[in-house]
C-alpha cells in the first residue's frame, strides 16, 4: 500500500492516457500501406495489446484473424464503442487460408456471436467454393459445419 501512495499520482496519469488518445499521436494512420492515401487514426482495438490507434480501413484489414475484437472510435472529444461489423468487416467461413470467397452465400442478417468479451452481432458469408469442399465426401460443408470449423458453436 506504501509503494502505491507514494507512485498514486503517476499511475493516475498513466490511466488518464489510456483513457484518452494516449501519448505521441501520428497525424496519420501508421498502418496505411504507402501506396493508399493516408487517412486520420481515429479507432483503436481494446482487446489487441498496446492497441494503437489506426485508420478505419486498416482496422477491419487488421481483425481478419480477430473478428470479436473490440473497437472504439474516437469522436473528437471521447471514445464511443463501434463494432467490425458497423466499419464494413464481413467474416468469410470456409476459408482456412483466410482468403476471398468466389461464390460466397450471405449469412444471416442478424447473427450473434456470444464471446467470453461480450455479445457481438456480425456480418457473415458462408463459403460457396471449392474451399469448403470436404476431402472425405467430396460434398460442400453445411452452414452449421463452417460454423463449427470456425469455432462458433451452436447455443
Amino acid at each position: 500500500m506504501r509503494t502505491f501512495i507514494r507512485h498514486r499520482d503517476e499511475y493516475l496519469a498513466v490511466l488518464m492516457i489510456l483513457k484518452g488518445r494516449g501519448d505521441h499521436i501520428p497525424a496519420t494512420c501508421t498502418f496505411c500501406p504507402p501506396d493508399r492515401e493516408q487517412a486520420e487514426p481515429t479507432f483503436r482495438c481494446i482487446d489487441c495489446n498496446h492497441g494503437p490507434l489506426m485508420c478505419q480501413e486498416c482496422c477491419v484489414e487488421k481483425h481478419q484473424l480477430n473478428p470479436l475484437h473490440r473497437i472504439q472510435h474516437w469522436t473528437g472529444q471521447r471514445f464511443q464503442k463501434v463494432s467490425l461489423r458497423q466499419l464494413g468487416f464481413v467474416v468469410q467461413l470456409g476459408h482456412q487460408d483466410g482468403s476471398t470467397c468466389l461464390s460466397p452465400v450471405n449469412g444471416p442478417s442478424k447473427f450473434v456471436v456470444i464471446h467470453d468479451n461480450g455479445i457481438h452481432r456480425v456480418r457473415l458469408q458462408y463459403c460457396g467454393c471449392r474451399a469448403s469442399v470436404s476431402s472425405q465426401t467430396g460434398m460442400l460443408h453445411f452452414k452449421w459445419e463452417q460454423l463449427m470449423r470456425n469455432r462458433w458453436f451452436p447455443a
